[in-house]
Order: structure tokens, then sequence, then C-alpha cells
């Protein structure tokens, strides 16, 4: 039997569906249809105060020690991507009364996130703590939550330089 497409069939994709912007389940592709008219040109870096500028911060190397945290500025469309998931998620998310790790990850799948965009999701502190790689080719869009008894706290933000969503591990 073989595998793959048939000898009659295109092996190139539609153009609803292209390797960089592979179709999403339902409300995903919704959010992301929404945004479809923005930019996806990322601003340019501002300069970050205190570097270059003649000051001398309390510790002059804090910058180059933690350059590993610093993430892709959002384009316009990926900015208005990571404010939908945020909308989409806040109130389901806030109503968890006590929230754990699985009554989550069942929220986000029933909120169409598939579970392989489900980055460490792990409970501490009487807090559910996750990250949602939403990124592409397009958008680079991260979105890391918090939910505990007094509510949500989502923030959407770019993919590490590092690369990825995960916060990178740093350490000498």
């Amino acid at each position: 039997m073989a595998v793959g497409p048939a000898a009659d069939e295109s092996a190139t994709p539609s153009a609803a569906a292209t390797p960089a912007e592979p179709e999403l389940p339902g409300a995903l592709q919704d959010i992301r249809d929404r945004c479809a008219d923005k930019s996806t040109v990322r601003p340019s870096a501002e300069k970050s105060p205190g570097v270059g500028d003649g000051s001398m911060p309390e510790n002059p190397k804090w910058a180059e020690n933690h350059g590993y945290l610093q993430t892709l500025r959002l384009s316009p469309r990926g900015a208005c991507e990571g404010a939908a998931h945020r909308e989409h998620l806040q109130e389901a998310l806030s109503e968890q009364k006590s929230p754990n790790a699985a009554g989550i990850q069942d929220t986000l799948r029933a909120l169409d996130y598939p579970q392989s965009r489900v980055l460490d999701l792990y409970e501490s502190g009487g807090l559910v703590l996750f990250t949602l790689d939403l990124s592409d080719a397009v958008s680079g869009v991260c979105l890391d939550g918090s939910v505990g008894p007094q509510g949500a706290r989502l923030e959407e933000h770019g993919v590490y330089l590092e690369g990825g969503c995960e916060r990178p591990k740093g350490g000498h």
C-alpha cells in the first residue's frame, strides 16, 4: 500500500493552509483570521536606558548577564493575536474556584488549545503556571499564565532570543 498523496493528488498545500500558517482548531483560527490584516513587520528595538548613555547602573553587567531572557518584539499582528488569546482565556480561567493542573489542562483543551502547545504546566505555591506556544513563522506569540484563587494573570510576549516560548534556564 502506498503512503503519501496519490499520483493524481497535488502535494502542494492549499492557500488556506500554508506550511508557515497551518490550519488551527476552531476559535484559534478565528483569532488568526481576525488579526490577518495587521502588519507582520516587527518594530525595531528601542535603546535601553543606561546602555551607552554615560549613566552607571547599579550592576553594570546586569543586561549582559540577563541577555538570555530577551524576547523578540511582537509585530502588530502578533500583538493583536496575543491580546485576543489573552481575552479568549481570561474569563474561563478566572472562573476556576480551586485551580489545579488537570482542571486548567481540561479548560485549555475545551477552548481549542492543543496539548502540544501547552508547555510547563505545573502547580507551585497555590498557583497553576503554564506557557502556551502559539508561535509560528508569522506571529511568534507566546503566552505565560498563572491561575490561582484570585483569578488568572496572563501575559503575551514574543519568542525568547534563545529560541521558543519556554523561559530559558540561565546561570553559569
